[in-house]
């Protein structure tokens, strides 16, 4: 069978696989390459005639929890290494979070971004914590709630649809996408 499993590593930030497979002259692109054989119910026209992709993000069911946690675990990545970041300079003289934030900003460049909705806090001791993903010492991860959908790398975006074309210019490609209730859409050509 003509039918192979794609990996795609986008810079250590998101790991996504996809099965491959050819079906009918066509090639079929799925979100789960281990899943039962798949077969084409239709057509439909892109923009860009070459190739074309359709996301729907907020239409996975299957393994939610296991998607959830792998998010939350690079989330957790990040606000602890925001402490780690951040304790030296509580250290030095910052007494809250925020001044800290600033002379990160002041000495580095940039400032530390808490993942999701939590904050950094200071216990009596200078050192630094998350809300919602504890300290260095003592990590933590928020549970999942069954039925949850709202996390990841694609929150709040649906759908998503790229179509890509071959011209004498080179490669002309098509982005659109819709983010959360906004009436407004994105469309990058």
């Amino acid at each position: 069978r003509d039918a192979w499993v794609l990996n795609i590593d986008l810079m250590g930030m998101a790991k996504v696989r996809f099965g491959v497979e050819v079906q009918d002259n066509y090639l079929i692109i799925t979100n789960q390459p281990w899943s039962q054989h798949l077969t084409i119910q239709g057509k439909t026209l892109s923009p860009l005639t070459d190739l074309s992709l359709h996301l729907e993000p907020a239409a996975a069911q299957q393994q939610l929890a296991a998607m959830f946690t792998s998010a939350a675990d690079k989330q957790r990545r990040a606000a602890l290494q925001g402490c780690a970041t951040l304790c030296p300079l509580i250290w030095t003289g910052s007494q809250e979070v925020v001044d800290a934030i600033t002379r990160h900003q002041t000495l580095f460049g940039f400032t530390p971004g808490h993942p999701a909705q939590g904050t950094w806090t200071v216990d009596r001791y200078g050192m630094v914590s998350s809300t919602d993903y504890g300290s260095p010492g003592h990590p933590q991860q928020p549970a999942y709630q069954e039925g949850r959908q709202d996390f990841g790398l694609l929150q709040g975006i649906s759908p998503v649809d790229v179509s890509l074309q071959m011209e004498e210019s080179g490669l002309r490609t098509r982005i659109y996408w819709k983010y959360g209730n906004a009436q407004s859409k994105v469309d990058l050509q």
